[in-house]
């Protein structure tokens, strides 16, 4: 995963043994089918999928990250009261888990368990954002993604500006002696 910086209400934790345990807040487990992943780190973000929050939409955005690959891992994603209560899910059973695949958040094959405030994904064979969404007020949801590529702020540095404007004073100055001299010449 690289270097990362945990912002504010992110929790970060990195595990290296089957299997896989993340508790600070985070509450992930995974269980290793087949490969080795080596350790794999997880980190939690208090966001939603699509930057502001959809009918049935938990505020949580799971950021997973293997050491090696293939491997063939079974992921379970718990969940506090809490965040069940403000994500408006009013049926546990329809929250689904969503893995964010070039681009899109795609649904995946959930088992749930709300005596746990839990759902779990099998056979998983690629990392990387992960969310749930349930039921909201019946409807259904898949989150909207937003993925951020490239972020840049430009502005006119001070030594293009200095330059810009002495060239327009040395043009004006230009200007104004050569229309004075022909102004006297013509005198």
């Amino acid at each position: 995963m690289g270097a990362v910086e945990v912002q504010l209400g992110e929790e970060i934790e990195e595990d290296c043994t089957d299997p896989y345990t993340f508790t600070t807040d985070i509450n992930v487990n995974i269980t290793v089918n087949s490969g080795n992943p080596g350790c794999i780190t997880v980190l939690k973000r208090p966001v939603f999928a699509g930057l502001s929050q959809d009918d049935g939409e938990f505020q949580i955005v799971w950021t997973l990250a293997a050491q090696n690959t293939p491997y063939n891992l079974d992921v379970q994603f718990c969940y506090s009261d809490s965040e069940l209560a403000s994500s408006g899910v009013t049926d546990e059973t329809s929250i689904e888990v969503f893995h964010l695949q070039n681009g899109v958040w795609q649904s995946m094959t959930t088992t749930t368990d709300p005596p746990s405030n839990c759902v779990s994904v099998l056979g998983i064979t690629s990392l990387s954002p992960w969310t749930i969404v349930g039921d909201g007020t019946g409807t259904g949801n898949t989150p909207t993604a937003v993925e951020l590529q490239h972020l840049s702020v430009s502005g006119m540095p001070i030594n293009s500006l200095v330059m810009i404007i002495t060239m327009i004073i040395g043009l004006s100055a230009v200007v104004f002696y050569l229309f004075y001299r022909l102004k006297s010449v013509d005198a």
